[in-house]
């Protein structure tokens, strides 16, 4: 029998063969298959799961039940296989989500958050100015944030001052025409870059201080 991380990432690979993204649930599973490496648990228990969804605890209760919804379909795919995991049943965490009231920053304290991503670690350098980029873009373009961090190098047209957006969230795409002061900032950026990361295989466009991609929690 396989072990749990491997059996999450053949899950992952069916799931996405199929035509789901899954990008929350990739992270959960990992997430979730080593907590149960830490409890020397080889099998999936509603009381584990439930221990593992409840994390943090200064959270909403529908987070919770999103991340226990994650491991209730990975735990019925597992059950399927071994009938010693256990499926956690439906409605034993609140899941009413209340959506927050959006919060609209004034031109200030955009440029607050701006100016603190100068206190971010230095590292290579590259970090600081990933966030300085990716914020002001937010800022000004109206993006979401799966759709920046998504971004690649071939969507950034540098010439003409278009952003292509592909695989958006209704599955279409669009362009995003930006003012030349953005496009200014996007070429500093990518000249940065391409001097702390010149052979980079990644084709995205923002990278971290490591040469990665950024994940769309740790901008969130």
């Amino acid at each position: 029998m396989k072990n749990l991380k491997m059996a999450a990432d053949d899950y992952i690979k069916l799931r996405r063969a199929l035509g789901f993204k899954l990008t929350d649930t990739h992270y959960f599973l990992k997430n979730f298959t080593s907590f149960m490496e830490r409890e020397h648990a080889p099998y999936i228990t509603t009381e584990l799961a439930l221990r593992w969804a409840k994390q943090p605890q200064n959270t909403l209760p529908a987070w919770w039940s999103k991340r226990l919804s994650a491991i209730r379909s990975f735990a019925r795919h597992m059950k399927t296989m071994d009938p010693r995991h256990e499926v956690p049943p439906n409605g034993i965490l609140p899941n009413k989500y209340q959506r927050r009231t959006p919060y609209i920053y004034s031109n200030e304290e955009v440029l607050a958050l701006l100016q603190a991503c100068e206190w971010l670690p230095r590292g290579n350098g590259l970090l600081r100015y990933t966030y300085y980029t990716v914020f002001g873009l937010l800022a000004v373009t109206g993006m979401r944030i799966g759709e920046i961090t998504a971004l690649q190098r071939k969507d950034v047209d540098l010439t003409q001052g278009i952003l292509t957006i592909r695989d958006t969230k209704f599955q279409k795409s669009r362009a995003i025409p930006v003012h030349e002061s953005t496009v200014h900032v996007l070429g500093v950026y990518a000249h940065l870059r391409d001097q702390i990361f010149p052979d980079c295989k990644v084709s995205n466009f923002f990278l971290t201080d490591f040469g990665t991609g950024p994940s769309h929690l740790a901008i969130r």
